[in-house]
């Protein structure tokens, strides 16, 4: 910094006091002579009128010399005071303007106090460039020539360098604004999917049919892409966070970002768990839904095939045989739709089936299983005892078939003419012995078998059995 030049207070003072000697020489001259009455010689007039000119000449030069040290010292002084604040208010405003550790907002009023004090500074430093140039012109100094215009020139430079870092951190503080409210913006969006997924997620379910049911899917699917569309929101904060902390401190930012991550992580997992399980849901409602449109296509095909003429047409064997076929296939329609309600419920295990119309047509279509089940069960038992009856029968016809070949056979001997040949009336008696036997056996015959006539027209056992 520029060194004040040591000052001297001897020579105004110095010449002040020759200068009063000079006057008091004139004065004492001229009332040396006046007491004589007598007139100062004309040399000696013109000498003391002439040093008293070269004093009061003297005297004003010393007077300008005077000012002229007095103004030198005064600029000196300035400029080094203004040189000293410049300096330290340079140096303040570049380290509040690049400070990072607090808001934009905070920065922002910083950088707008400095602002304010720019015109100031830059009036100081319009000063301190005159007073510079000032110093320059006056001193005689080489070295005292070259430190003025070095540290005019500095204080210059650091003067543009530090209005370029206030320039460039009011932009950089600007976008850290933008970039807060657009962090703060996408927050307050993804906060709101957040509370609506939410809302939907606490409602209950109540799957009352298929359509409903595929409704929901469709709704929580589209609740899934919405989840994946959600992750811009997170890119989008994470990308202005990243702005705003290479300008300025983020206050609770990173936070936040954190907080609704985790939040959207966990409404993301619950989303996705209830739609795999309505997924599955309707595929099991969709494959009970068949089975029961099945079965019940079964039923229709099995109350035909029991009711139908050709069906009771066919033998009692034949017709027992469907029935007991048909008791099996039951079992295996009954099998398939408990199996399919069953799993159907175990996904329904957390709401009410009251109201769930499959679960009501599966019970009703089980009903009605058990209740044919229990009607060929009946037709069955019945055919059975028709069919043991009829075979019983059928028997019973075959061994009096047998008599009958047996009594043939004695008629042929009793006809034969070595049967008898001295008693002819005995060999007659014989023969109508064997022919009333024939015929009462072919009456039991013929008795039978409309007994068996009976029991196939009717499908039932004889209620007055022959033979017990």
């Amino acid at each position: 910094m520029i060194r004040r030049p040591p000052r001297s207070t001897l020579f105004p003072y110095t010449t002040l006091f020759r200068s009063r000697k000079v006057k008091a020489l004139v004065t004492g001259e001229q009332t040396r002579y006046k007491s004589k009455q007598q007139s100062i010689p004309t040399e000696a007039s013109e000498q003391l009128s002439s040093l008293e000119l070269l004093s009061e000449s003297t005297m004003a030069a010393t007077n300008d010399k005077e000012r002229d040290m007095k103004r030198a010292r005064t600029i000196r002084y300035d400029f080094t005071s203004d040189v000293e604040f410049v300096q330290s208010w340079l140096q303040q405003a570049e380290s509040k303007a690049q400070d990072k550790s607090e808001k934009p907002e905070n920065l922002q009023h910083h950088i707008q106090r400095i602002l304010a004090d720019w015109d100031s500074v830059v009036d100081r430093m319009s000063k301190v460039t005159r007073d510079g140039r000032i110093l320059c012109d006056k001193t005689q100094n080489t070295a005292e020539q070259t430190l003025v215009k070095n540290t005019v020139m500095s204080l210059s430079e650091q003067l543009s360098h530090v209005k370029q870092v206030i320039e460039d951190r009011q932009e950089q503080i600007s976008l850290a604004l933008e970039s807060w409210q657009a962090f703060l913006q996408a927050h307050s969006s993804l906060k709101a999917w957040l509370e609506r997924t939410k809302t939907f997620l606490a409602a209950t379910l109540t799957y009352p049919n298929l359509a409903y049911t595929r409704q929901k899917l469709a709704e929580y699917q589209s609740i899934q892409t919405d989840c994946t569309q959600t992750n811009k929101f997170i890119s989008e904060m994470s990308k202005e966070l990243e702005k705003i902390i290479c300008a300025c401190h983020p206050g609770d930012l990173p936070k936040m970002l954190s907080d609704i991550e985790q939040e959207k992580v966990e409404v993301e997992k619950q989303v996705q768990e209830r739609t795999g399980l309505l997924a599955e849901l309707a595929e099991e409602w969709e494959q009970c839904d068949k089975k029961i449109k099945e079965v019940n296509s079964w039923l229709e095909k099995a109350r035909q095939t029991l009711e139908s003429p050709h069906g009771k047409k066919k033998s009692l064997r034949d017709q027992l045989n469907v029935r007991e076929k048909m008791l099996a296939e039951i079992a295996i329609q009954k099998a398939k739709v408990s199996m399919s309600i069953e799993k159907l419920e175990v996904h329904l295990k957390d709401t009410s089936t009251e109201d769930n119309q499959i679960i009501a047509k599966g019970k009703a279509v089980l009903h009605e299983l058990r209740s044919l089940n229990g009607a060929v069960t009946v037709q069955t038992k019945t055919l059975e005892s028709s069919v043991t009856q009829l075979e019983h029968y059928q028997q019973e016809i075959q061994r009096l078939k047998s008599h009958i070949a047996q009594a043939e056979q004695q008629l042929r001997i009793a006809s034969s003419p070595a049967f008898s040949p001295r008693d002819h009336k005995k060999q007659l008696e014989e023969q109508h012995v064997c022919h009333d036997k024939i015929k009462h056996i072919q009456e039991k015959i013929a008795f039978v078998s409309e007994r068996i006539k009976g029991i196939i027209q009717r499908g039932t056992p004889d209620p007055d059995p022959l033979y017990s």
